[in-house]
């Protein structure tokens, strides 16, 4: 039995790796990076939300009015694409962006890591553009850095008509 190490993202070069280790066959290699995407994905988010941290001083950024109330907007202001819409396309688009020191989340930082469809990747990469300003990142020695993010951004039909 052969095993094959998948590492699948660090968000920041000192902390956070995911690796994952299994048999995994040549033909299940859709089935495996769908796996491999969810367990990332549910590490990264659990360690986002997180309030202790390897550090007392070492803080990770959230938006301004927290959490709830950034995706509470996302979901205020998502406008399902009529094409998408039209064609029952429905699920969850990931996109990556980066807080900058300042708070800011460069426009150019907004990525899809996840497709779904090409309209609904466009909206989900709109509504992060759309991101208030956050509290960075603070490293432990209490200076703001860039950090990587993940979000998920669900499209589902049922919610929209």
């Amino acid at each position: 039995m052969s095993w094959r190490t998948l590492t699948l993202f660090e968000i920041r070069n000192d902390n956070l790796q995911v690796t994952v280790m299994g048999n995994f066959e040549q033909t299940d290699a859709y089935n495996m990076n769908r796996i491999i995407f969810i367990v990332g994905f549910i590490v990264i988010t659990s360690n986002l939300f997180a309030q202790e941290r390897n550090s007392d001083k070492d803080i990770y950024p959230l938006p301004k009015g927290g959490m709830a109330k950034f995706r509470a907007k996302i979901y205020n202001n998502l406008k399902y694409p009529k094409d998408a819409l039209e064609q029952g396309i429905e699920g969850t688009v990931y996109v990556k962006f980066m807080v900058d020191e300042n708070g800011n989340v460069p426009k150019d930082s907004i990525s899809v890591i996840h497709s779904l469809f090409p309209s609904l990747d466009k909206e989900a990469i709109r509504l992060i553009s759309k991101s208030p300003k956050w509290f960075p990142d603070i490293n432990e020695n209490g200076q703001p850095i860039k950090c990587w993010l993940y979000n998920p951004i669900d499209f589902k039909i049922e919610n929209y008509k």
